[in-house]
C-alpha cells in the first residue's frame, strides 16, 4: 500500500511539474492569420504555408507533409485555394484503352525503392494540358468527387496552370 502511495504521489509531483504553460509559435499560420516571427518560431528558416489573400501556398520543405494533411483533414480544406508547383503526369502512358485519362501535378517523396513515392494532386480542368514532366505552378481550388456510394476522392479543380523555366526540386523528404 506504501509502494502505491508513493507512486501515485510521484506521479502528481511529476505532472505538477509539467503544469507550467510554455509560448510556442505554432507550426502552420491559422487561416487568416499569419505565421510568427523568426525569433520566436522554432523553424525559423523553414519555409512555412502561407495564406495569400485567399491562397494557401503549399511550400517545397513541407510539400509532403502538407499535401497529406490536405488528404488527411479534407474537410478543413474543401472550398479553399492553393497554389503548388511540380511535374506534370498523366495516366495514359499505363490506361486501359477507354480509360479516362487522369491528370495530375506531382513531387517524388521518399519510399522503399528511391522515386517511387508521389505526392500531389488529380487535377480536373478544361484548358491544355502541357508535356508530360514539365515544371508547373498550379492555382485550383480543393475539391470533392464522389464515386457512387463507395467512395471519394479529393482533386484540385484548376483556375490556372502556368509552365514554368525553374524547376524546383523533384524530389521531396518533407
Amino acid at each position: 500500500m506504501k509502494k502505491t502511495l508513493g507512486l501515485v504521489l510521484m506521479a502528481l509531483l511529476l505532472l505538477a511539474g509539467c503544469g507550467q504553460a510554455t509560448a510556442s509559435a505554432p507550426l502552420y499560420a491559422a487561416p487568416g492569420g499569419s505565421a510568427s516571427s523568426a525569433s520566436s518560431n522554432p523553424h525559423a528558416g523553414v519555409e512555412l504555408p502561407m495564406q495569400t489573400g485567399d491562397i494557401l501556398d503549399i511550400p517545397e520543405k513541407l510539400f509532403i507533409a502538407q499535401t497529406n494533411d490536405i488528404y488527411y483533414n479534407a474537410d478543413d480544406y474543401l472550398g479553399r485555394t492553393i497554389r503548388y508547383e511540380g511535374m506534370y503526369k498523366n495516366s495514359a502512358e499505363w490506361a486501359k484503352a477507354g480509360d479516362e485519362t487522369l491528370h495530375y501535378v506531382i513531387r517524388y517523396g521518399p519510399g522503399c525503392c528511391g522515386y517511387d513515392g508521389e505526392a500531389g494532386f488529380e487535377l480536373q480542368w478544361d484548358g491544355t494540358w502541357p508535356e508530360i514532366d514539365d515544371w508547373v505552378e498550379v492555382v485550383g481550388v480543393v475539391s470533392e468527387q464522389f464515386v457512387g456510394d463507395l467512395y471519394s476522392y479529393i482533386y484540385v479543380d484548376v483556375i490556372s496552370l502556368t509552365v514554368k523555366t525553374e524547376r524546383g526540386a523533384e524530389y521531396v523528404a518533407t
